[in-house]
């Protein structure tokens, strides 16, 4: 086994971050999993862009699987429930049970707006639940609130038009269904709907994320966004720290070129090695 496991285990780490991404939207494990997500993380510059075009084909390809899943595994309710003919429109229409679908009272102005406002608040709720200066989520608990986060957008927001708040998520299974045998329909019915849960989402997710600094985080105090760093004297200097700390994988993404960055550092906790002081960088200024 153990053999196989080191036979199969991917080495590089953006491939790792791609089946992440894929698998994520299949079983829901801890990753961006939405557009909108990864587009605002970049915009607010925690999240590099030339990541986010492979990212999004694999939240697009993962939605897309996991919809051929459901149809595979409920084909003889969805035959049955429609008569064999796969609809969008209609009493009957199944479209809906993969991809989202505007009310008939619903207009395209309206939707857009919902789009916005229901990505937003996910966005704005996201960056709290991981914001070191603002009460966050215990480590390894994000992914259970963002999961009641995303069911209670849902719940309280998807009367109009299913409440899509993610470009893959919607995306993914229309291409699946156009491909499965509902046709063009999937795309022209309600005066070409398609467009609207990819782009308002995005936009909404940028919204939010720039909401969440200008309120939020752009007022922490200056004095508790950098702890204090004394025992760093103890590990050399600032590339030394970040080498070693890399390698932890405790952070992403920083940049240090001779000098401290504008970059919260907080102590980390003393697991392997208890002789050694741990840090990770946790947020940007």
């Amino acid at each position: 086994m153990q053999k196989l496991r080191h036979l199969l285990r991917l080495k590089n780490k953006l491939l790792k971050e791609c089946l992440a991404e894929f698998s994520g939207n299949i079983c829901s494990v801890r990753a961006h999993l939405n557009p909108a997500v990864s587009l605002s993380f970049c915009m607010i510059g925690r999240f590099p862009w030339t990541k986010v075009p492979i990212y999004i084909f694999f939240q697009i390809f993962g939605a897309y699987m996991a919809s051929a899943t459901v149809f595979a595994l409920y084909y003889d309710a969805i035959m049955n429930y429609s008569g064999g003919n796969l609809t969008v429109t209609g009493s009957q229409e199944t479209a809906s049970i993969f991809a989202t679908y505007p009310s008939d009272y619903l207009s395209q102005a309206n939707a857009f707006f919902d789009q916005i406002v229901g990505t937003a608040a996910l966005l704005l709720c996201i960056l709290p639940i991981e914001d070191a200066h603002n009460s966050p989520a215990p480590k390894g608990f994000e992914p259970v609130l963002v999961g009641f986060l995303v069911l209670g957008i849902s719940m309280s927001m998807s009367s109009n038009c299913g409440a899509a708040i993610n470009p893959a998520r919607d995306l993914g299974p229309r291409l699946f269904t156009w491909s499965a045998g509902w046709g063009t329909a999937v795309f022209t019915a309600f005066d070409n709907w398609w467009w609207i849960p990819i782009v308002a989402p995005m936009l909404g997710g940028v919204i939010g994320a720039y909401i969440y600094l200008l309120f939020i985080e752009f007022h922490h105090e200056d004095s508790d966004m950098v702890q204090q760093i004394k025992p760093l004297t103890n590990q050399g200097d600032i590339t030394s720290l970040a080498n070693k700390s890399s390698k932890s994988g405790s952070f992403e993404n920083i940049a240090v070129d001779g000098e401290m960055q504008m970059l919260r550092i907080d102590h980390d906790s003393k697991e392997e090695k208890p002789e050694e002081w741990g840090y990770h960088i946790s947020s940007r200024l």
